[in-house]
């Protein structure tokens, strides 16, 4: 069974964004991995993709460090999709804590 790893998950929920689809999460995700491998700040881990919405994982660098943070945050901005996004770090401990947007009211759900 591999470790857990530091994860930051950007989450489109269905609710915030009903004409997303899958070319949406493609492109974003592709511009995510061009973006953390030229900042070298993280690893896009890939996509999931469900009735409720979708999630992009991403690994940052050194596994502790958050300046993925910064990259996806302004890739998401440049992509108009930032407001309907739910940016969330998962530590290796499998506690949540959401830091998109700020201040953040409500329990964090895995779509």
């Amino acid at each position: 069974m591999a470790m857990p790893k530091n994860t930051l998950i950007i989450q489109f929920p269905k609710r915030l964004n009903e004409d997303f689809d899958f070319d949406q999460l493609v492109e974003i995700e592709e511009s995510l991995i061009q973006g953390m491998s030229q900042s070298r700040t993280g690893d896009v881990d890939g996509h999931d993709w469900g009735a409720e919405g979708a999630n992009i994982f991403i690994f940052p660098t050194n596994g502790h460090s958050w300046p993925s943070l910064d990259v996806a945050k302004a890739h998401l901005k440049l992509k108009g999709l930032l407001s309907s996004s739910i940016i969330v770090k998962r530590f290796k401990s499998e506690r949540y804590e959401v830091v998109w947007p700020e201040n953040y009211e409500g329990e964090f759900e895995r779509l």
